[in-house]
């Protein structure tokens, strides 16, 4: 069998998996009680929150909290206390042609070396990580990635690319999918808190991506580039930037992140 055909039988097999997983997926679970939303409720904010209502799941609806939403130039960026902790903590939405439209890939500012009390999907059974061909260093814009991600748009099963491993959900009520680019995560984890982290935690899944909650937060746009701040509450300093988005209104592109 060659590497192509083995490549796309795993996909189908990855994507029938969580299509099951949705369809036994009816009994409700208990979870933390609804968060408020602490942005203003404008006409902007309420069509937000009707796309996020899309992208979290039937049970999850009122289980995220708008906290920021800030507008420069075309783009607006929405910052997520998140529902689960595989799900976006900065939204982007971009202005074309007199309506704001998201762009399908998101951004989660932070990581801690400990439990937070984030719900973690892999704990209901409707979260998954697998591995394709050589891991090592996924890049998230090559043509193996956008492949898995296409297929996850066909299915409304969110993708989150690492450097070791694919993430990929699948929930009740789930109309509109997303994407987020971790590759970067795990060096930036060991950067920060040095090569213990590389060696106590597996790299083929995400038991340790956990969340710290976002303190501060902005977004600017300045030198023909948007910038993406947060501080987190384990005292990291998040810089995200980018130079457009692409015409799809897709991706980011030219993004770098930094962490102090």
């Amino acid at each position: 069998m060659s590497k192509r055909i083995l490549f796309i039988s795993l996909i189908v097999v990855s994507v029938t998996m969580f299509l099951v997983l949705v369809v036994f997926s009816s009994t409700p679970r208990k979870l933390q009680e609804p968060f408020s939303t602490s942005a203003p409720k404008t006409p902007l904010v309420q069509t937000i929150r009707v796309e996020l209502d899309k992208m979290v799941g039937d049970e999850y609806k009122d289980k995220y909290e708008i906290i920021k939403v800030i507008e420069k130039q075309n783009l607006c960026a929405v910052f997520i206390l998140p529902p689960y902790r595989e799900f976006p903590t900065v939204i982007l939405f971009k202005l074309d042609n007199g309506k704001y439209q998201r762009i399908i890939e998101g951004l989660t500012i932070g990581i801690i070396d400990a439990r937070s009390n984030i719900l973690d999907l892999h704990t209901t059974g409707k979260g998954v990580d697998f591995q394709i061909g050589e891991t090592g260093h996924y890049v998230f814009e090559s043509n193996d990635i956008q492949k898995i991600i296409r297929v996850g748009i066909a299915h409304n099963s969110p993708i989150v690319v690492h450097s070791d491993f694919i993430h990929m959900h699948a929930l009740l009520g789930t109309q509109s999918f997303y994407t987020i680019d971790k590759t970067e995560f795990r060096k930036l984890a060991t950067d920060y808190f040095g090569k213990e982290y590389w060696e106590r935690y597996p790299t083929e899944n995400c038991t340790m991506y956990d969340l710290p909650k976002l303190l501060k937060m902005n977004f600017e746009f300045g030198n023909d580039r948007y910038v993406v701040t947060g501080e987190t509450d384990n005292s990291q300093r998040w810089s995200i930037s980018f130079s457009d988005v692409d015409k799809s209104n897709e991706f980011l592109l030219n993004k770098t992140i930094e962490v102090n």
